[in-house]
């Protein structure tokens, strides 16, 4: 990754503080609050740069990609009604990884599991709607 930046540590501290898996364009508008000099561009060179560089995890959707800082083993729920992103439980994620030689000879690096469906939200919409 190249040389270290303010504006990229501001970015990287406030994805840290959420659990939501956020755009670009809404870390932006977070950030551009306390840092006004910050352009959109700047925020989207740097989440690639952290993404390439393995500090965050870039989650494609149909949409927008979402970021994640959170790069500890979990899998994620895609919801089909409303395009939220929900972090699972790794423990299923980690099992084979830590299990008895199930990847002899491997060095995993990146774990991604994605599970699509509804949310309970939308289930319930789903089910009044009936």
């Amino acid at each position: 990754m190249q040389r270290y930046s303010r504006q990229r540590e501001a970015i990287l501290s406030l994805l840290r503080t959420h659990f939501d898996h956020p755009t670009a364009e809404a870390l932006y508008e977070e950030l551009h609050k306390t840092h006004p000099n910050i352009s959109l561009g700047t925020v989207y060179r740097n989440l690639s740069l952290l993404s390439e560089a393995g500090v965050i995890t870039r989650l494609a959707t149909h949409e927008k990609d979402h970021f994640d800082g959170n790069t500890a083993p979990h899998a994620h729920f895609f919801c089909d009604g409303c395009g939220s992103i929900k972090d699972l439980d790794g423990s299923f994620v980690r099992e084979p990884l830590d299990g008895d030689g199930q990847l002899t000879g491997y060095e995993p690096r990146t774990v991604l599991v994605s599970i699509h469906g509804l949310c309970p939200e939308c289930l319930n919409k789903m089910k009044e709607e009936l």
